[in-house]
């Protein structure tokens, strides 16, 4: 009897507690939005408006719902909860601005609430503004999302610089349509992303993730298909992107390179790319590249795959203490056979490693890239150490400022006999 009194005690709390901790929800279709693709803006305001004294869950029950104004939600705490994307779809007739916005510039707060198990689409095509934009406000959950408006960006993050930061977003699908970009990140920190799938139509100008500036964000499970760059990160005058981890994120079949990484006045460093994918990228283009780097310091790409690129696989054009562990670097140069190397190396780069990594041939059809690694004169400060090079067209390693105490090779493979005893200190 005493077990049995423990347990009804212990189920009475625990129905306690959710009682206490559930949120007030606020049905779209109480405040007279119907569902059937006729105009909810001001239902869905007014339910807005109800939660925001103290928070709670818009319910958006399975339905078409039109959206002829901009949604801003200025006040902490407030989620807007669909029945699953493809159910739930909200669709903006706004050709500019956001659709739905998170946060107050004026005066930012937390938590931020956030949105799950919803569409949002568009009826016009839009010239400017995103899906969903969040700026102002910290802690929120942004899940189960498809985000398919034509014209405009997916996500924004932080446009004007203000608070943005502690969100998680999980499970989206972004279609991006024209020159805009599919997460656009201009400020703020500590973001999560996993499990996204981010799809252009090869327009050039578009992006598949665009970060300008952020104080370290992690991106997981990721596919970014169908753009100019895959993966672009370009901070400008005044603005840095540093410490920011990606993991096993794709970037496949875009039209010019799948992670372009320079500047435009700003400053890049501590990135670290791990099991990262860049295949087909460019792959008509002698431009097309699987990572091109121009800028930053303390870069880290671990267990690269770089296969089937247009031109060079990997590409370091400037930078410093580029480091590259183990991974695949294969069957790049496709725009034309034997000009373009696994991974090239610029004379204004050095201070970068080479580590356990293969570039050669190991798939089908035969050998395509010129070299396996190709440095240029100038480029000095660096170490290539337990790489394999064999099975490229024209040799394994060009090396034209020669091996020296600061320029070393050690047990690389084919072995080079000349460039292991110059190496030597």
């Amino acid at each position: 009897m005493r077990s049995v009194r423990i347990v009804a005690i212990f189920i009475a709390l625990v129905a306690t507690a959710s009682v206490l901790s559930a949120q007030p929800t606020y049905n779209v279709k109480n405040y007279g939005a119907v569902g059937d693709g006729s105009d909810a803006t001001a239902a869905f305001q007014a339910a807005i408006t109800a939660a925001s004294g103290g928070g709670g869950e818009i319910m958006v029950p399975a339905g078409r719902y039109g959206l002829s104004a901009s949604l801003h939600i200025m006040t902490p705490a407030i989620t807007l909860v669909g029945e699953g994307p493809g159910a739930s779809v909200i669709i903006s007739s706004v050709a500019t601005g956001d659709v739905v916005s998170f946060g107050n510039t004026s005066a930012a707060f937390s938590p931020c609430g956030g949105m799950r198990g919803l569409s949002i689409k568009s009826s016009v095509t839009r010239t400017s503004g995103a899906a969903l934009t969040i700026d102002g406000c910290q802690q929120g959950e942004f899940q189960h999302l498809e985000l398919a408006t034509t014209g405009g960006d997916g996500i924004h993050l932080s446009p004007t610089g203000h608070l943005c930061a502690i969100l998680h977003f999980s499970d989206l699908h972004i279609t991006v349509t024209g020159a805009f970009n599919g997460i656009l990140v201009q400020g703020g920190n500590d973001r999560y992303f996993r499990s996204a799938w981010i799809t252009g139509n090869m327009s050039s100008g578009s992006r598949g993730i665009n970060i300008q500036a952020s104080g370290g964000d992690w991106y997981a499970d990721i596919e970014s298909v169908g753009f100019e760059y895959g993966v672009l990160i370009n901070p400008g005058t005044g603005q840095g992107v540093t410490w920011g981890h990606m993991v096993n994120v794709l970037t496949d079949s875009n039209t010019s390179q799948g992670y372009r990484i320079t500047s435009s006045g700003g400053y890049v460093w501590g990135m670290t790319f791990t099991a990262p994918w860049a295949s087909s990228n460019g792959f008509s283009s002698a431009n097309g590249r699987g990572f091109y780097i121009n800028a930053g310091s303390s870069i880290l790409i671990e267990s690269p795959r770089v296969i089937n690129n247009g031109g060079h696989g990997i590409e370091i054009a400037g930078g410093t203490s580029v480091k590259i562990i183990g991974g695949v670097i294969s069957s790049n140069s496709q725009q034309s056979h034997g000009t373009f190397d696994a991974i090239n190396v610029n004379s204004s780069a050095g201070g970068f490693q080479i580590i356990g990594t293969t570039a050669g041939f190991g798939g089908v059809g035969g050998p395509t890239q010129r070299y396996g690694l190709s440095i240029a004169s100038g480029s000095d400060n660096f170490l290539v150490q337990g790489a394999d090079f064999t099975g490229n067209l024209t040799g394994a390693v060009q090396v034209t400022p020669g091996a020296s105490a600061t320029r070393r090779f050690l047990g690389d493979m084919p072995y080079n006999s000349a460039l292991e005893k110059a190496s030597s200190p």
